[in-house]
């Protein structure tokens, strides 16, 4: 005797029901009125005079590619992100407290909620801003957001969605990533300090579905522009917060300014990190994306606006005094002018020159220790790295497991002076010391992929839109990998998530370049001019 089967849509009731659920609910019925005002006669005479005005048309400008359409409200959507950024910063990292946090972070994930790009673009401009714990829930939502929005296009059955989502897996698979997921579990499972190595790759694996959120929302190269406009907003903000630190006068922490060796040292700038390392880190990721911007915005007014932004970033990068984020910089600004403009190398030198003459004191006292290894912080880091690097000649090929807790289980038994260090200082070497020999290997050849797609492509890359987001993505990580020099990169949840963020617009664009590029396809409209074939 057979079992009575399932009718048909059986599986799809409870999604039914969940949808219908949200809206009977006060949140629902709030968004259908929002939607329902949206379309009366005021609030359409409202958003025409504000599109008129000198600021929406300047955000419209700075939104908006090189021949893409101007929808009804684009003019709301950059204040609205800066808005919705500087609220989360000052209820998660300024003085907004318990209270503020609740209705900030529920309207950021309402946001994500309602659209998976515009979250994306969000989750972009307040990760930087705010805490790990908004930055992680923001990442969440636009991960589940996507994946729901994709269920809702498969007619709410999870036997299409997953029969969807099993062929593109498929068709886009990928051998590397496939492999560093491996390891990082297995790193999990045989770690010293396997509590600490199982959040660290929860953190991860919301990488990953960062990385296929990204892949998935930013088809177009249009989408690109304004992921990277976002993302390089976050700096400018941060930037501009950096400047304020300065001009207060905010103190520092004593081991950052070195005291006894630079005596003129003030304060470095860290805006909302708490570290002027880990914010250098921040502007490199997030800067050579803004200047990639400069290549693919719509109206003179709309370069001229990303120009500045570009030298706010450039400007807090110097007042940091992170010498690693210097590097970081110089390594990005050669990588650019090879690949994509070789006017850039003429800029950055005349760039440098000026500097000689215009810096202050303390800033041209701390480039010139850049070779040197006799101040307080390169003697601590010189003692760190002997003491990980036999801790290497002992773990290379199984390595102690994910995250700095592992690092720091182990490495008192090998500190040098009794030294202490919560991470050796060294993207290079934690690789190592984690993940062993293969997981390293297999870290960088993530890493290094998009550095390769954007030599390869780049005769195109320089006359396509995605061709030249690629080419900034790609100099992103060339200069997280230089800065990896004498800072680690995988050590805190928003550094990984915005790196595989950056990973993942790598990928979009080369997937968009090549779409650009393809035989028999029209000249996109979004900017650019033709694309060679």
């Amino acid at each position: 005797m057979t079992a009575a089967r399932a009718p048909a849509g059986a599986s799809a009731r409870p999604i039914v029901l969940l949808r219908s659920a949200w809206d009977e609910s006060v949140a629902g019925r709030a968004v259908a009125f929002v939607r329902r005002s949206a379309e009366s006669g005021l609030l359409r005479s409202a958003l025409t005079a504000w599109e008129e005005s000198w600021v929406g048309s300047l955000g419209k400008a700075v939104w908006l590619p090189a021949g893409a359409p101007a929808a009804p409200g684009v003019s709301l959507i950059v204040p609205g992100l800066v808005a919705l950024a500087l609220l989360d910063a000052w209820a998660f990292n300024l003085s907004g407290g318990p209270a503020a946090r609740a209705p900030a972070a529920a309207l950021t994930v309402a946001v994500a909620a309602a659209s998976p790009r515009m979250g994306l673009y969000a989750f972009l401009i307040i990760a930087p801003l705010a805490g790990d714990i908004l930055a992680l829930a923001a990442a969440a939502a636009v991960v589940l957001s996507t994946a729901v929005h994709r269920l809702a296009a498969a007619s709410w059955r999870p036997g299409p969605f997953a029969a969807d989502l099993t062929r593109e897996l498929r068709e886009r698979s990928d051998p590397a990533l496939a492999l560093l997921a491996g390891l990082l579990v297995a790193a999990t499972a045989t770690s010293v300090a396997p509590a600490g190595s199982l959040r660290y790759l929860a953190v991860w694996a919301l990488g990953f579905g960062l990385y296929w959120a990204t892949t998935g929302l930013l088809r177009r190269a249009e989408d690109l522009t304004r992921a990277a406009l976002a993302f390089g907003l976050s700096a400018v903000l941060s930037g501009l917060y950096g400047l304020y630190q300065v001009a207060v006068h905010v103190p520092a922490e004593r081991a950052w300014i070195g005291a006894g060796f630079f005596p003129e040292m003030g304060t470095r700038v860290f805006a909302f990190w708490g570290n002027p390392n880990v914010f250098a880190l921040h502007l490199l990721l997030a800067g050579p994306l803004l200047a990639a911007v400069l290549w693919t915005a719509g109206s003179r007014k709309a370069r001229v606006v990303v120009g500045l932004g570009v030298l706010t970033a450039g400007l807090a990068l110097v007042l940091t005094l992170s010498r690693a984020g210097w590097f970081g910089f110089g390594v990005a600004v050669l990588f650019l002018g090879v690949v994509r403009d070789r006017r850039i190398l003429a800029v950055g030198l005349l760039a440098a020159l000026a500097a000689l003459v215009i810096a202050p004191d303390v800033v041209l006292s701390r480039a010139a220790t850049l070779t040197r290894f006799d101040d307080p912080t390169a003697v601590h880091r010189v003692r760190i790295w002997e003491a990980s690097l036999r801790m290497v000649e002992d773990f290379w090929y199984s390595g102690l497991g994910l995250s700095w807790r592992a690092f720091t289980t182990i490495y008192p038994q090998y500190a040098i002076e009794g030294r202490f260090a919560f991470h050796a200082h060294s993207h290079y070497l934690q690789t190592l010391i984690e993940l062993g020999v293969i997981g390293f290997a297999a870290v960088h050849w993530v890493l290094l992929r998009p550095v390769g797609w954007a030599v390869r492509l780049s005769g195109r890359a320089r006359a396509c839109p995605a061709g030249s987001l690629l080419t900034g993505a790609a100099a992103a990580v060339l200069a997280s990998l230089a800065f990896g020099l004498a800072e680690p990169i995988f050590y805190l949840p928003r550094p990984i998530l915005l790196m595989w963020f950056v990973l993942g617009f790598a990928a979009a664009a080369r997937a968009a370049l090549e779409n650009e590029t393809r035989p028999g396809r029209p000249v996109p409209a979004s900017g650019g001019g033709p694309c060679p074939r």
